[in-house]
């Protein structure tokens, strides 16, 4: 056997660090709801583990461990699964049918319950989707804005040639001036009478 060669899938030293860091991560139980966790699981891999726990599986332990339980209602469970949650344990009622019996019954157990609304989803998702759509719509016309912009800022091509710029002008001015201001040139004297024969 090589000295180099790696451990086996089935080491007890990799399957024990394997089990460590599954332990380090809080546990989210859905107690007999969300039968169907594969986007929860997704969504917070490496935060949480997520695990559906149905209520004929309360002896597993699982509910014990949890962080976090998923549940509908707390005043609809049964009186065995009241019992095995925890105060340090959040409970999420994801969309109560009655707020009020929860909320008094978490507070006679000692318990801590969040309520999450869940009615109103599609309102949300109406909303989000009207943002969006009227911010792709505010970047459209900002965009054909600019592009306007920068093509009436360019000269077109075969267009005619831009006026002199100040300098040329004041550089044509002065030596106008210049030529007007000197004095003229002395006439030139008549040539000498050649002597008579």
């Amino acid at each position: 056997m090589q000295a180099g060669a790696g451990r086996s899938p089935s080491d007890p030293g990799r399957m024990g660090s394997a089990a460590q860091q599954q332990q380090q991560v809080p546990v989210v139980v859905a107690l007999n709801c969300l039968e169907e966790v594969s986007l929860e699981q997704e969504g917070l891999s490496g935060v949480a583990a997520v695990e559906h726990v149905p209520l004929s599986r309360l002896s597993d332990g699982r509910l014990d461990s949890a962080s976090a339980v998923l549940l509908h209602s707390l005043a609809f469970l049964p009186r065995a699964a009241q019992r095995r949650l925890r105060p340090w344990q959040l409970l999420l009622c994801l969309g109560s049918p009655d707020r009020a019996a929860d909320s008094a019954l978490a507070a006679d157990l000692g318990l801590r319950l969040a309520h999450v609304d869940a009615n109103r989803a599609e309102e949300v998702a109406d909303t989000v989707m009207a943002l969006l759509l009227g911010l792709l719509r505010r970047t459209h016309l900002l965009s054909r804005h600019s592009s306007s912009s920068s093509s009436a800022s360019a000269s077109p091509p075969g267009s005619a040639p831009s006026s002199p710029s100040a300098a040329a002008c004041a550089a044509a001015a002065a030596s106008s001036s210049a030529s007007s201001a000197a004095p003229p040139p002395p006439a030139a004297s008549p040539p000498a009478a050649s002597p008579s024969a």
